[in-house]
């Protein structure tokens, strides 16, 4: 399973599919898109959905609460009514059928591959232990992914490794 962002779907994917962070089934490319791709790991054939536009009656309305909810605005009106509408739209999400809401084309890709555990080391750098796997290797220097980001500047330079 593959998820192009990081919203509150992926609970709902991962309670439902049992594809999960953990166990390595759920991978996120946070793209910010509602695009959703399950995938029969054997064959790589899948299907990926991706979320169509919905209009939703009394949106500038909608819009117009949720900046004052988000700027510490809004009354206890507001958010009653606030909650309303947010209700409301749950309600038609829940009522349409799945090709009103989603469109759906049949993939064939390379499943994400499941990483095995590999050996622990130390980071160079600032000595957290780190898979082996996932340590970047700078002139000799093992070190983990954020802290080699540090290092390398848009010259192409290597900074201090202390």
């Amino acid at each position: 399973m593959i998820a192009e962002n990081t919203t509150s779907a992926l609970d709902a994917i991962q309670c439902l599919s049992g594809c999960t962070l953990g166990n390595q089934r759920l991978k996120v490319h946070d793209f910010g898109k509602h695009k959703y791709t399950f995938l029969v790991s054997r064959t790589g054939v899948g299907i990926k959905l991706s979320l169509k536009e919905q209009r939703f009656k009394d949106e500038s309305r909608y819009l117009e609460l949720e900046e004052k909810a988000e700027k510490g605005e809004a009354t206890v009106e507001d958010i009653a009514r606030f909650q309303s509408l947010l209700d409301e739209r749950v309600k038609m999400l829940l009522s349409i059928r799945h090709d009103e809401l989603f469109e759906s084309v049949i993939t064939t890709r390379k499943p994400p591959q499941i990483e095995a555990f590999t050996d622990l080391a130390r980071c160079h750098r600032c000595g957290d232990l780190v898979l082996e796997s996932r340590l970047v290797n700078i002139d000799g220097f093992s070190m983990c992914r954020q802290c080699s980001s540090y290092l390398i500047r848009p010259s192409g330079n290597v900074g201090a490794y202390h």
